[in-house]
């Protein structure tokens, strides 16, 4: 028998291969890894985002149907609800002021405000809000556009 008859095993070049084709597969794996993770990491930015919108916005259409006066004033929303508390309504702020107090409500996320007052013919106003909200996330920044409108339910007072 010749003695290349009798050896068992792999040669370098095998071994080589077999590694080679091994680190392939580990660098698709972790790149599937890190798209996972940013995409997960960019819905949780949406979610976040969608829940301070909701509490903002929320606020404000309660405070626009319980408004006794409305007004706009460089960009911001002014109104006095009935029981004479003012709020006013800028980028990411809420400002309530009761009374000689002053309660400051801020919204973590960069949040632009656009403020319309469309005054009916009959009926009420009805406010147009649309809120931008900007999250700088591990995914880059995240863009969330939010309408709503409102109308008082009561009457305006001048």
């Amino acid at each position: 028998m010749s003695t290349r008859a009798r050896r068992r095993g792999t040669t370098l070049v095998e071994l080589m291969v077999y590694l080679g084709l091994i680190s392939s597969g580990m660098v698709v794996l972790v790149g599937l890894e890190a798209m996972a993770q940013r995409s997960l990491a960019l819905q949780q930015a949406l979610i976040d985002l969608d829940l301070e919108a909701s509490g903002l916005l929320g606020a404000l259409r309660r405070d626009v149907e319980a408004a006794r006066r409305l007004e706009v004033e460089r960009g911001a929303l002014v109104l006095v609800r009935h029981d004479g508390v003012a709020v006013r309504y800028e980028a990411g702020l809420r400002v309530e002021a009761p009374g000689a107090g002053e309660r400051r409500v801020a919204y973590p996320r960069n949040a632009e405000l656009r403020v319309a007052l469309d005054a009916a013919l009959e009926g009420p106003p009805v406010v147009t809000v649309e809120a931008v909200f900007v999250d700088q996330g591990r995914a880059g920044p995240v863009r969330r556009a939010h309408r709503r409108v409102a109308a008082p339910r009561g009457e305006l007072t001048p």
